[in-house]
């Protein structure tokens, strides 16, 4: 629906660029409805498909190791709705065949997306698995739960390819997303955490259950002003995001420093690497390749004939 929407506002911009494309009003419009609703080729949008699937099969793949205890009926189940932290009650749980039906379904939808053969077959299968797993246990379920509902939805939704061009849509939304959970995130350092209390804040969060041995060294060995750095680099990162991704010439540095940003996380707290895995596949999305960019195909075809330039 979302990709539909875009593609009609795309169409719409670009009869009204049409109309008058040599003001500088009218070529930016152009420029400006290509890069967000035009199309590319298929390179980009499948490289993310085969990454995404690959760090979705990581994190169920590890749940799924112990699926019985993780879904079935017999495993270890917690129910939060008598404390109001849910709105609804659980989802019923698996029985063993129900939890060797879900793999296989989880299983059988990865397969389609990495083969490319019912390829929307393939996202529904594991937006169903995600959504279900995200219910069935939410007492586990944080925020790559939801992550990933959101952006198989959105693979799923997705405009059919033409003539091996794809849409934007979905990597626009894909982007936009990950740029939203990073500002977010500093937003919420900046008026509701503790990020304001002392210059140590990060390291106050190394020695917590989920630490490894390189978080511990680092606790122990690292000097105090390398912590205040890390805080203000940290929180600088996190607002900043959207535009240091939106400006062309800041992008590989805004590339670099999100890749190092995941990869502390992951060295620094074991269980948060499958998070840092799938933030690391939708940065991804941004990474410049010779041969993309909005092509203008979606205004050419509203006039029937070609843009001036």
């Amino acid at each position: 629906l979302l990709g539909l929407i875009f593609e009609t506002l795309g169409s719409r911009q670009g009869e009204g660029a049409l109309k008058e494309p040599h003001t500088i009003w009218g070529r930016w419009r152009i420029q400006l409805a290509d890069r967000l609703w035009g199309s590319e080729s298929r390179t980009r949008l499948r490289l993310f498909e085969l990454a995404f699937a690959t760090q979705y099969l990581v994190w169920m793949g590890m749940l799924g190791l112990h699926g019985t205890d993780w879904l079935g009926q017999e495993g270890f189940h917690v129910n939060l709705s008598p404390l109001g932290v849910e709105s609804f009650p659980n989802w019923p749980r698996l029985s063993v065949w129900g939890v060797w039906v879900f793999l296989v379904v989880l299983a059988a939808g990865v397969g389609l997306v990495f083969l490319n053969r019912w390829k929307r077959l393939g996202f529904a299968f594991c937006a169903a698995t995600a959504i279900y797993a995200r219910f069935a246990d939410p007492a586990s379920a944080f925020t790559l739960s939801h992550l990933n509902i959101l952006v198989w939805l959105i693979l799923m939704t997705a405009p059919p390819e033409v003539g091996g061009r794809v849409s934007l849509t979905p990597i626009r939304l894909c982007q936009a997303l990950l740029l939203l959970l990073y500002w977010n995130a500093g937003l919420a350092k900046v008026v509701h955490g503790d990020w304001w209390d002392h210059d140590g804040v990060v390291a106050s969060f190394m020695p917590g259950k989920y630490r490894t041995e390189l978080s511990a060294w680092m606790v122990r060995g690292m000097a105090d002003w390398s912590w205040e750095a890390m805080k203000w680099s940290i929180l600088g990162f996190e607002l900043t995001a959207p535009l240091l991704f939106f400006f062309r010439p800041l992008r590989i540095f805004a590339l670099l420093l999100g890749v190092g940003f995941h990869l502390g996380i992951a060295v620094s707290f074991w269980s948060l690497g499958p998070f840092s895995l799938h933030c690391v596949t939708i940065l991804r999305c941004s990474c410049p390749l010779p041969g993309l960019g909005g092509s203008g195909i979606g205004l050419e075809s509203v006039a029937g004939r070609k843009v001036p330039t």
